[in-house]
């Protein structure tokens, strides 16, 4: 009885901390703003999108607001500062205090009571997701209903308006980084594995827009007696999808019937916190086109011949 009583008791205060989170972000939230925009992380850690989150919202991270659906479910949002900025939800799907060892497939349901929370909370009839890394894989078996399991349904397929993938390894991880992490997500990850098979049967939705951004990177062009060839060098290897951003092969970030965009210079974690790519990524947003290359420098950009 004593057991029952004290998971009544904490059901209960979930239920207050809930109440009082969706009073703090009501009056905060702005539907003039237009579509919030859900971030998805892969392996890092939230404060990685602190450059995302606080250019397309206007506020400072330190203004975000925790949103606990239960004891092991808590995630972020950052209220639009005004109506040209964009409500922006930094998402946490992993379970407190629990490395991310679980499968997609039960990461997929978390996420996808994200995306049914903002859409029940916000009062907006779809949201737009920007993803990186696996985090875009656990967005894609949301929105392609690709066998979430655990006997509960994806977000409707609706309610997504855009998929912005970011350094992603659509089809699968090289098996040599597989072994670094443990649990079901390491068979989840690896080519051909039941998940991406899966994903690759069912297709990408149609109702959703999807734009997949793979970064391409060198070492060693500073330390080059003829920097500039070096840097031509690059350029060339990212325009032809021939490189990596020393995680994630290009080849595996391409994804067929997405718009696919180059991000020259950028690494696997400049790939979700890099200004140019912000910028880029805001962009789409709005609805512009997804641009064919985005360079993370100048030096990069002269390189190429696309201008100084």
């Amino acid at each position: 009885m004593k057991r029952r009583g004290r998971s009544a008791f904490r059901r209960a205060s979930c239920a207050v901390v809930f109440a009082l989170a969706v009073a703090l972000v009501l009056p905060l939230a702005s539907p003039a703003a237009g579509v919030p925009v859900l971030l998805v992380y892969g392996f890092q850690p939230l404060q990685l999108w602190q450059t995302f989150a606080e250019s397309w919202s206007g506020r400072s991270i330190a203004e975000a607001v925790r949103i606990e659906l239960d004891s092991t479910h808590a995630f972020y949002i950052m209220p639009a500062v005004d109506a040209a900025h964009a409500d922006v939800i930094v998402g946490n799907y992993a379970n407190s205090f629990e490395p991310t060892v679980r499968s997609l497939r039960y990461y997929a349901v978390r996420l996808s009571d994200e995306v049914a929370w903002a859409i029940s909370t916000l009062g907006v009839l779809q949201v737009d997701i920007v993803a990186h890394s696996m985090g875009s894989l656990i967005a894609r078996c949301v929105i392609e209903s690709a066998d979430v399991g655990d006997g509960a349904s994806p977000a409707d397929s609706g309610s997504v308006r855009t998929l912005v993938t970011l350094a992603t390894p659509h089809h699968g991880a090289e098996l040599a980084l597989v072994p670094l992490w443990i649990g079901p997500i390491s068979d989840d990850l690896r080519p051909s594995s039941d998940v991406l098979t899966a994903l690759d049967a069912n297709g990408l939705n149609p109702r959703v827009r999807y734009v997949s951004m793979a970064g391409e990177t060198c070492i060693g062009c500073g330390m080059s007696r003829d920097e500039a060839a070096c840097l031509r060098e690059c350029v060339v290897q990212a325009l032809a999808w021939d490189g990596s951003d020393l995680v994630v092969s290009m080849e595996s970030a391409w994804l067929s019937g997405a718009e696919n965009t180059v991000c020259v210079g950028m690494n696997h974690i400049d790939m979700h916190c890099h200004p140019a790519l912000a910028d880029a990524v805001a962009a789409v947003l709005r609805g512009d086109p997804a641009p064919s290359v985005v360079f993370a420098s100048d030096k990069l950009r002269a390189a190429a011949a696309f201008g100084p």
